[in-house]
């Protein structure tokens, strides 16, 4: 919901959004509360669809992420974790 609020605030920029998200995250929920979506998701009609897709079940394995430090996506660390094959552990 948080990432749907702040795409929506910033015109579907993902850039934008993504910069937003970092800073307002000592109160995401306050945030988007004030922007009056109240977190509630993607409204359907907006899609053009039920909210079910056709694409499978959406099961997947993570098996890395990135993460951030940082106050803006401007500046700060960018750190890349990744599954072990052997034990499934993180490195």
């Amino acid at each position: 919901a948080h990432v749907v609020a702040a795409l929506k605030n910033c015109g579907n920029n993902a850039e934008r959004a993504a910069d937003w998200l970092f800073s307002h995250s000592d109160d995401l929920d306050g945030a988007v509360a004030t922007l009056g979506g109240g977190g509630g998701g993607v409204e359907t009609e907006e899609r053009g669809t039920s909210g079910e897709y056709e694409d499978g079940t959406g099961e997947y394995s993570l098996v890395g992420f990135v993460s951030h430090i940082g106050r803006h996506t401007s500046h700060g660390h960018y750190v890349c974790h990744m599954k072990r094959g052997e034990d499934n552990g993180w490195v």
